[in-house]
């Protein structure tokens, strides 16, 4: 597998999670399923909590991929994610399995607003 790196806007909305499920797989990617379950955790969140379901915004996804490691970033118009040092799920306060299962799969997760963006991005070594 060759290094790629994508970047791409979807709208806000569930009808485009059969796309990004098949992602990886499409991309001839080892192991797709990790990458795709943080990748569509991440979307989820960012449709579900960022934007209420709005489907007049954008999400922004970026995936950086070489034999070694993928990183995703999805970005949204929202507030981002609150830290609290003690919840079930580790650093992220949560309500839900998205961040569980993202904190399962990546090996680093990280957050920042940017130019009125809300920035999300996870790791994985490969």
């Amino acid at each position: 597998m060759n290094s790629f790196h994508l970047f791409f806007e979807i709208g806000s909305c569930f009808d485009y999670l059969p796309f990004l499920t098949r992602l990886f797989r499409a991309l001839k990617a080892k192991k797709p399923y990790p990458l795709t379950q943080i990748l569509v955790e991440a979307y989820n969140n960012a449709v579900v909590h960022a934007h209420h379901r709005n489907k007049n915004r954008w999400i922004g996804i970026d995936i950086l991929f070489t034999p070694k490691m993928g990183r995703i970033r999805v970005s949204d118009s929202g507030k981002g994610l609150k830290s609290r040092k003690k919840s079930r799920s580790g650093l992220w306060g949560t309500r839900g399995r998205g961040m569980q299962l993202i904190e399962a799969y990546a090996d680093r997760i990280s957050h920042r607003h940017r130019n009125g963006r809300h920035i999300f991005e996870a790791i994985r070594y490969l």
